[in-house]
């Protein structure tokens, strides 16, 4: 039976998110290239595919006020958008 995981990540602003994948080492290094820098893992549950997806279902059911902020501004090239949404956990 191949493991799956369940973790925690933490942004450089020390903002928490959690997802789930069957290779956390690459996901890891996807997080790392996506933003330019190490990023950790401070909790990492290694289990069956089932249980993992149970445990991620849990966190986003008891999360999903604190999950999206809508925001609205101006992005680099000066162009004004109405929302962008990001993590907030």
């Amino acid at each position: 039976m191949t493991n799956y995981y369940f973790y925690i990540v933490q942004n450089l602003r020390n903002r928490l998110g959690f997802g789930i994948a069957k290779d956390y080492f690459e996901r890891n290094k996807q997080y790392s290239a996506h933003s330019g820098d190490i990023i950790t893992f401070p909790l990492l549950y290694a289990g069956p595919e089932m249980k993992c997806k149970a445990l991620e279902r849990q966190f986003k059911k008891y999360t999903i006020d604190d999950i999206w902020l809508e925001m609205s501004g101006v992005q680099n090239g000066g162009t004004t958008t109405s929302h962008w949404t990001m993590l907030r956990i």
